[in-house]
């Protein structure tokens, strides 16, 4: 396997205007590995900036992190939030999801799932990923908070993906997007 067991099927329902939902269904691989479920929102924030809120196993993504971060007594612990798409240019969407983002602003090739907790900006106090396609699967993993490169995520994931629903998926999000510009 590429990076990890964990694997997810993501499929993406419209709800109300201003939410998505990414969601899954348990299933198993050949090897009989469950599956790990996730899902995406899409919020409208009352500043009218857009934010996309990943969660795995019907946990805020966010909140995965921040538990992982108190478990190893890290302060701050927990302080991200899905990343406000309005306050930096991730480029090409769909391609910075598939961890082949337009430009390398970390330096290391990774990119940031989530973005400050107070801000939700990725340059304040992101937690950044390598999204890799191999195999037919997409994994995250190498998780790290640059401003504090001696903490250890190495415990954290990987979370593996099958890469045709995660396509579907991103795709979903990116047209989801798409259809809600920001605001003037």
């Amino acid at each position: 396997m590429l990076c990890g067991t964990r694997i997810a099927r993501l499929t993406i329902r419209m709800h109300s205007p201003g939410r998505v939902n990414v969601q899954a269904a348990d299933i198993t691989c050949g090897m009989g590995t469950s599956l790990t479920v996730a899902r995406f929102d899409l919020v409208q924030l009352l500043h009218e900036a857009r934010q996309l809120v990943p969660f795995v196993d019907g946990m805020a993504f966010a909140e995965l992190a921040g538990t992982f971060e108190m478990e190893r007594g890290y302060v701050p612990a927990g302080a991200h939030s899905g990343p406000i798409l309005d306050h930096f240019n991730f480029g090409d969407l769909e391609r910075y999801l598939l961890g082949q983002a337009d430009s390398d602003w970390s330096g290391d090739g990774r990119v940031a799932l989530l973005g400050c907790g107070d801000c939700g900006d990725v340059g304040c106090w992101p937690l950044l990923a390598r999204v890799q396609i191999a195999d037919s699967r997409v994994c995250w993993d190498q998780f790290g908070q640059p401003y504090r490169p001696g903490w250890d995520y190495s415990g954290f994931g990987p979370f593996l993906f099958q890469e045709t629903q995660y396509r579907d998926a991103v795709a979903q999000v990116v047209a989801a997007v798409d259809a809600q510009p920001p605001a003037d």
